[in-house]
């Protein structure tokens, strides 16, 4: 993978036209409702989600997960791990993991 700085930056660029992202996760796949990823600033992604409101997910959180990548699409570790636990404390993993996997599997 490339170092977490290149791919915030691919992600700055790919989002700067927002993106339809399919909710998805290791263990069960493509899941549940699909949200709108854009750009918000150099530290954000905001996501719109189906109910129209907003989430704004900061670059901490991309960093956590996408540092843990290879760990999670594996299972050696879990996502709850990355929510609450000794690798982190994300409450964003549902986009930020749906976001990464869209962008690493372009």
């Amino acid at each position: 993978m490339i170092p977490f700085d290149d791919f915030w930056g691919n992600l700055q660029t790919g989002l700067k036209t927002p993106q339809k992202i399919t909710n998805w996760t290791i263990k069960k796949g493509v899941t549940g409702d699909s949200f709108t990823a854009k750009v918000k600033n150099n530290q954000y992604i905001t996501c719109v989600l189906p109910s129209g409101s907003d989430q704004h997910i900061p670059k901490k959180d991309f960093q956590l997960i996408y540092d843990n990548w290879n760990d999670y699409v594996s299972e050696r570790i879990q996502r709850i791990d990355l929510v609450h636990g000794d690798i982190g404390n994300s409450r964003f993993t549902k986009y930020t993991i749906s976001i990464i996997h869209h962008f690493l599997k372009k």
